[in-house]
């Protein structure tokens, strides 16, 4: 970003500068289109950014926050939403909500958005945190003094602050539970591990077997238009393995009962004949038959408080300090012991 001001707008469109304020400020000073167009033309190719702070409190309407999450189809991301919504309900700001998988491809797309919205600041998931999208957040808030708050996973590049869940722990507790249990033949179902949150369970799971002195090499990936039918796909995959596990590990909730009912129409008796746990104890975990055995990430929580830090950080509170919340193992009837 180059940090463009409105008289290298002006310079490069060739008019005055009070006129590219009112068209870049979103006056409703009467401005001829095609003078508008020309105007945002240059704006685009100059790389200008407003201050989108600047602006909103001079207008006093800067209300609304920003929140990135990568879909809703898991409903740990509705719950992280469903903390801030509470959290915001109390203030006078509003949310709005941007799904990045919509954005993959196309990060400046999203950057244009936010920037041209009256933000009063974002909030964004970690699995949002990819290079791309990191760098068009970072510059965003380098360029327009705009507040970002993080939460769900505390990568090494992130220079914001925020509320984080240690999966490499959480991970580690899943598999020294089973383990606990007397199970050692387990198999993990996983998405694809295009993710740092899966790449840190995968890692809790490695370092739980070597602390035991066990190698773990049952990994089992697979990648559908959701996490259930992919649990459902991974139980047929693992049970035509034709290897003897007495245990399934999953790597969210969503693929657990997926599992679960992959399992059933093989006629796979849960937990009789083997055992799966899930991770976050999202509403998934109650519901299903057996009620699920999982790690539970306080989502709810992470949402409210990540919400709580940005608010702080409007009112010019110091929220530069990070937050780490812990999971605990949440037992239902899907594990057995061995």
């Amino acid at each position: 970003m180059s940090g463009a001001t409105i008289n290298d707008v002006a310079e490069e469109s060739k008019m005055s500068i009070a006129t590219v304020s009112r068209v870049l400020s979103g006056s409703n000073y009467p401005v001829k289109p095609q003078t508008r167009q020309r105007i945002l033309d240059a704006a685009e190719k100059v790389g200008y950014v407003p201050n989108m702070m600047a602006r909103g409190l001079k207008s006093k309407v800067n209300n609304e926050i920003a929140v990135l999450i990568p879909s809703i189809q898991n409903p740990f991301y509705t719950s992280l939403v469903g903390g801030i919504e509470a959290e915001l309900a109390t203030s006078d700001f509003s949310m709005s909500l941007y799904l990045t998988e919509h954005y993959d491809l196309h990060a400046d797309a999203l950057m244009n958005r936010l920037a041209g919205r009256m933000l009063a600041g974002v909030i964004v998931a970690a699995d949002s945190m990819a290079p791309h999208f990191y760098k068009v957040l970072y510059e965003l808030n380098q360029n327009s003094q705009l507040p970002i708050v993080t939460m769900d996973y505390k990568s090494k590049n992130n220079r914001f602050p925020g509320v984080y869940f240690d999966y490499f722990e959480g991970a580690k507790m899943a598999v020294e539970y089973l383990f606990d249990k007397g199970h050692r033949n387990i198999a993990f179902a996983f998405s694809p591990m295009d993710r740092e949150t899966r790449k840190a369970r995968w890692a809790g799971i490695q370092a739980a077997y070597q602390a035991r002195g066990y190698e773990v090499n049952d990994y089992f990936e697979y990648e559908a238009s959701n996490d259930f039918l992919a649990g459902v796909s991974l139980a047929r995959m693992i049970m035509q393995s034709g290897k003897d596990y007495t245990a399934l590990a999953a790597t969210n909730d969503s693929i657990a009962v997926g599992l679960l009912a992959g399992l059933a129409e093989q006629n796979i008796r849960v937990p009789d004949d083997i055992s799966v746990i899930g991770f976050d104890d999202c509403v998934y975990a109650m519901m299903c038959y057996p009620s699920l055995t999982t790690i539970r990430v306080p989502s709810e929580q992470m949402g409210g408080m990540a919400a709580s830090m940005l608010l702080n950080t409007l009112e010019g509170k110091d929220q530069s300090a990070n937050v780490f919340l812990e999971g605990r193992v949440v037992e239902r009837a899907s594990v057995k012991a061995r």
